[in-house]
């Protein structure tokens, strides 16, 4: 359990130094949908909340005419490969990084918007959600740390396996190339090299049955690995985001004047 406790306490500082670091590069962002049906974007540069209106026209969505975009998540996929400065030459940033609503109130703000009950519920809730994302991912790793040892493993039986099919080979080889017509080789001699090229024939369809096999499982494991990692880069960036919002939760609660400790507690 203390092991455990410690890998998650090394696991969180990991990814909220990541996340400092991302940060330096990426811009947070979210889309607010209104009542009225209507959505804007919200962008954090600067230090500020830079507010975009999401127009429909016909169907179609876009910052400005012609839209263009069939759906805002659409949209949103566009953007995050391209600069907005296509938009508004002085935002020159993707949407790479989308974060809770709730996490990007200005710090200039009233103290009135930071309601220290909903901090405290948003808290919680990242911290939870975290703590799953984290527990999932924890297991992903352990099992691709388990996974690459099999696929070594595994590469090491391929390489055994060849070598045992190309040893045997070779044997069957020299035996073939003895003369079964010479005058000087006995009755006797001949039937026993018959019998040896044909063991040796078998054991060479077994040694090579035994290398498809190996070759498969290194197949197989390889797909796994791969796919493990395939999670755990899926998940790392959702752990980074949720990081990074628990991050802010705490850092507006303790302008409002709580302490570590009552946070924790609360």
């Amino acid at each position: 359990a203390i092991i455990g406790m410690a890998l998650r306490a090394i696991i969180i500082y990991f990814y909220r130094e990541e996340v400092t670091s991302k940060l330096k590069d990426t811009v947070p962002f979210f889309v607010n949908s209104q009542k009225t049906g209507d959505y804007s974007l919200t962008v954090r540069k600067g230090g500020q909340n830079k507010l975009i209106r999401i127009i429909c026209i016909n169907g179609k969505y876009g910052f400005s005419e012609p839209t263009q975009f069939n759906s805002v998540p659409e949209l949103i996929e566009y953007y995050s490969k391209v600069s907005l400065s296509q938009y508004n030459a002085r935002l020159d940033v993707k949407l790479e990084f989308p974060v809770s609503k709730f996490a990007m109130v200005d710090d200039e703000e009233g103290e009135d918007d930071n309601d220290v009950e909903e901090l405290l519920d948003k808290l919680k809730d990242a911290t939870e959600l975290f703590d799953a994302k984290n527990d999932v991912y924890l297991a992903f790793q352990k099992k691709s740390e388990e996974m690459k040892k099999v696929v070594e493993s595994a590469n090491l039986a391929v390489t055994a396996r060849a070598n045992i099919v190309e040893m045997l080979k070779e044997q069957l080889d020299s035996l073939k190339k003895c003369d079964m017509r010479s005058n000087k080789m006995l009755e006797s001699d001949r039937k026993k090299v018959i019998e040896n090229v044909r063991l040796l024939g078998e054991k060479v369809q077994i040694a090579e049955t035994l290398h498809k096999a190996a070759l498969r499982h290194v197949k197989d494991s390889n797909d796994t690995f791969r796919a493990l990692d395939r999670d755990l880069n899926t998940l790392r960036p959702e752990l980074m985001r949720l990081q990074w919002e628990k991050d802010q939760y705490t850092s507006k609660l303790q302008q409002e004047g709580l302490s570590h400790h009552e946070i924790s507690e609360r």
